[in-house]
């Protein structure tokens, strides 16, 4: 058969794959290949979901027929090689379908977005994905699939929209009027032209992409309790998910380890599942966006701008396009990592939209131009006490505080120094907060060790010790972490019947420490890595289980590991009291040493609460911080064990 379908086997996607094959069978050559993949999957990009992907390779001497040329090409030979096309397929009936110009816009559940643009990120989606194969990636094209709308009196070909009596050569025809500038460039040299979707008739690079598409994400056994986790069952019989839900903002509290992330993501799954809403998880870290985007992938979630969906994103991508639709664009400042107007403009933005009621905004075209931005039933908020105040204000007016539901760390500060108090301001009438005081992640002597430490430190620590989950080891290593030493991790981590991905590194940011070069040094080792301090690299998400995940100790709040090894410990605590932000003036109660060091202690109980089993804190040398932790250690050696390697070559220190 010249047409073979492959991907998911039932379904809307799957019928209009069925379909384009009844259209395009007469049309072709015995010789002629096209695949047609169903539902296709980008892991690791930003939108993974894709209808359908076309896959042509045409023998020898597939002429477009007159029909099929594009305008001013009738008397020019066109032969078509090689193509690909992703589809985006729509099932709207007219009324719920808005064309403006080029763009379509389709309707679901009184909310507008854009087709088109989907299409776009699509497309770019499967050319990053082939890419990161270490693949060459074909020229992409893109087309939405008006499958119930009905092509406008006098329309040809528009844009590149396929209406409901699509035909196959008005199929043909748009793949070649989607490559006119192509044609006019050749035509200003031969009579004969071609359309391919590469420099050359590669066949076998057009065959390679279509293969990949087929492939599915492995689960390790973390990812699937987390999953089991996350669809368990908080609605029923819960007063805040029920009768209250939408009428009052709903804050989980809680210190580390205490469920506070999970929480929100079982009550988006629940909405989800219920009632078909559309939510938005707004976080600061980018790490965790990407480990929440391979969860929601694995759970199967849509996410499709038109549909259900639970879509997580960083805030300030979100309020950099919110200031873009203001028209209140940020000055570029090179190097930096915020533009030094960034804080300025958003206060431009909420003084814009501060005498606008939500139901105003709404009706707008600030909100009707710009779906990505308001069309979501609930917004949930992440880490919430270290959000500046001024975003927490935006957020206030542009949804309102009763469609929030926000996670609040207590004093887990990293961007700011003193809590957002999300309780209060700009209308906020009815709340309930929920408090979590049982430690969920960590095992029971992980939990003891983070007590004992915070003791130590004298930073405030009330999350009870949960025996119902037994067990859990410290190892605190004095020089080196050697290849002997993460072998003997390694092997007690796969033992428990883990994966690699299951593993979590936290190392420094600073480039004169040696856990910078973590991700090369593990591969000589023969691990493979995600790198998330790679900036290339941490918008993905690991695609491959036997990838150990990498990340900055700034950026691994929100994640977990099986086994969590922190390396330069004492190092980033040094740096972290060399650069503590300074106490106010007047008081009396702290001095500035014990703020620095309290601030220090914080940021490292963030990733010390990262573990569930096992916990690795490595350090290179003597100092007051290390003397402390071994002194935890002498107290409870039941469970702490110290470690002091030789440092061979080759060794991290």
């Amino acid at each position: 058969m010249p047409i073979n379908i492959v991907g998911t086997p039932a379904g809307d996607e799957r019928d209009a794959a069925e379909a384009l094959s009844q259209i395009l069978t007469p049309r072709l050559r015995k010789e002629d290949r096209i695949t047609i993949v169903v539902g296709a999957q980008c892991f690791g990009q930003k939108r993974k979901d894709i209808d359908l992907i076309l896959f042509g390779s045409m023998a020898k001497g597939f002429i477009l027929k007159p029909g099929e040329k594009p305008d001013g090409f009738e008397k020019k030979n066109i032969y078509l090689n090689t193509f690909c096309m992703v589809v985006e397929l729509k099932n709207h009936p007219s009324n719920r379908v808005r064309i403006q110009g080029t763009n379509v816009d389709v309707e679901y559940k009184g909310k507008w977005s854009s087709a088109t643009a989907q299409a776009d990120e699509q497309t770019y989606s499967v050319r990053d994905y082939i890419t990161r194969q270490n693949l060459h990636a074909p020229f992409i094209l893109n087309a939405v699939w008006l499958r119930n709308h009905p092509r406008p009196s006098g329309t040809g070909s528009t844009n590149n929209i396929f209406w409901s009596d699509l035909n196959a050569t008005a199929l043909i025809r748009l793949l070649a009027e989607l490559r006119h500038a192509d044609l006019v460039e050749q035509a200003r040299e031969r009579l004969d032209l071609s359309i391919s979707c590469s420099r050359r008739d590669d066949f076998d690079q057009v065959a390679q992409a279509s293969e990949i598409f087929t492939r599915s994400l492995a689960t390790s056994p973390l990812d699937r309790s987390k999953m089991e986790l996350i669809c368990k069952r908080i609605i029923d019989g819960q007063t805040y998910a029920t009768e209250k839900l939408g009428k009052q903002m709903l804050l989980f509290r809680g210190q580390g380890g205490s469920g506070k992330t999970v929480r929100l993501l079982q009550l988006a799954k629940n909405l989800y599942d219920d009632q078909g809403t559309r939510i938005l998880f707004l976080t600061f870290n980018r790490s965790l966006v990407a480990d929440v985007r391979r969860l929601l992938v694995l759970m199967r979630i849509s996410d499709k701008p038109d549909d259900r969906t639970i879509e997580i994103r960083t805030c300030d991508s979100y309020f950099f396009k919110l200031l873009d639709a203001l028209g209140l664009h940020t000055a570029s400042d090179h190097g930096a990592p915020f533009p030094a107007d960034y804080a300025a403009k958003k206060l431009d933005a909420l003084q814009l939209i501060s005498s606008m009621s939500r139901e105003e905004l709404l009706r707008d075209t600030l909100a009707t131009n710009n779906p990505e931005l308001f069309s979501w039933d609930f917004v949930m908020i992440d880490e919430a006490q270290d959000w500046p105040d001024i975003d927490k204000n935006l957020l206030f007016k542009l949804f309102g505080h009763n469609l929030l539901f926000v996670a609040d760390g207590v004093d887990q500060f990293v961007r700011e120094n003193t809590r957002c108090d999300w309780t209060s301001g700009l209308g906020v009438t009815e709340r309930q907060i929920v408090p979590l005081r049982k430690c969920l992640r960590l095992k029971a002597n992980l939990c003891r060790f983070i007590s004992a430490f915070a003791d130590e430190m004298s930073i405030p620590w009330n999350l009870s010790v949960n025996d119902d989950v037994p067990g859990g080891r410290v190892i605190i290593v004095k020089g080196a972490y050697t290849q002997d030493i993460h072998a003997e991790v390694m092997k007690t981590h796969q033992a428990n019947r883990n994966e690699p991905v299951d593993s979590l590194f936290c190392v420094t940011a600073s480039p004169q420490f040696a856990g910078n070069s973590l991700a090369q040094r593990l591969e000589s080792w023969g691990e493979k890595t995600w790198d998330g301090t790679n900036k290339e690299v941490r918008d993905t998400y690991p695609t491959d289980t036997k990838q150990i995940r990498i990340v900055r100790y700034e950026s691994c709040r929100g994640l977990e590991g099986w086994s969590v090894v922190c390396l330069d410990a004492e190092r980033f605590f040094g740096r972290q009291v060399e650069h503590a932000p300074q106490i106010k003036q007047g008081d009396l109660l702290i001095s500035e040493k014990e703020a620095a060091s309290h601030h220090a202690a914080r940021w490292l109980m963030i990733a010390f609460t990262r573990a569930i089993d096992t916990l690795v804190i490595q350090v290179s040398e003597r100092s007051q911080f290390t003397d402390q932790l071994l002194k935890i250690a002498k107290e409870h050696k039941d469970f702490i064990e110290v470690l002091e390697p030789t440092q061979p070559s080759g060794s991290i220190a």
